[in-house]
């Protein structure tokens, strides 16, 4: 039962640590199914895949690239720290929703203007 167990924790670190470097969980997956707690060793050894983890945070919106020099760098960040180029802030406050802003298609556009802000 105790193998059992070690193949299975082999397994969920080989992944883990496979994806944390950018590479194909999915092989490390089958080397850790095939040679057990060897098989987190091998998924160590594998190269990290610089191009696909900068690719992922570019794509869940934690990096951003610097228009000067496409270092990634932080959205919140107001200069790059790597060309030291001033920069503007990237969008808005995404928590805190414009009230001014409408959007387009909104139920407030079926409705008069003369009679949007009347009180019932």
């Amino acid at each position: 039962m105790w193998i059992f167990l070690l193949w299975l924790l082999s397994l969920f670190l080989a992944v883990t640590v496979a994806g944390n470097r950018g590479n194909n969980p999915l092989w490390a997956a089958l080397w850790a199914l095939i040679f057990g707690p060897f098989g987190v060793v091998i998924a160590l050894l594998m190269p990290v895949d610089h191009a696909r983890l900068e690719h992922v945070k570019l794509n869940t919106g934690a990096m951003r690239r610097c228009p000067a020099c496409a270092e990634l760098i932080r959205p919140e960040a107001v200069k790059c720290r790597h060309c030291g180029t001033e920069l503007a802030p990237a969008g808005g406050n995404p928590t805190q929703p414009n009230p001014d802003a409408q959007r387009p298609g909104s139920l407030s556009d079926a409705i008069p203007p003369q009679h949007r802000d009347q009180d019932r």
